[in-house]
């Protein structure tokens, strides 16, 4: 289950893949599905990284709302 829907959506909406996120952040595909699946935890400096980079539109709130 996806613990973060809204990342998880935008990713997909804006034809993005995670393996490209996931790079951006220097970590795994593996590592970053963890954590959109709640097994780890996204740091401030990820999370202000794929919003500079990736969503620069959309709140940090809104991105990492959880379900």
């Amino acid at each position: 289950m996806i613990v973060y829907p809204v990342l998880a959506g935008k990713i997909v909406e804006r034809g993005l893949t995670k393996r490209a996120v996931a790079s951006e952040l220097n970590v795994t595909e593996r590592t970053f599905n963890n954590r959109l699946k709640g097994k780890g935890d996204f740091s401030w400096w990820d999370v202000v990284t794929m919003q500079n980079k990736f969503f620069p539109d959309v709140e940090k709130d809104e991105l990492m709302k959880k379900v």
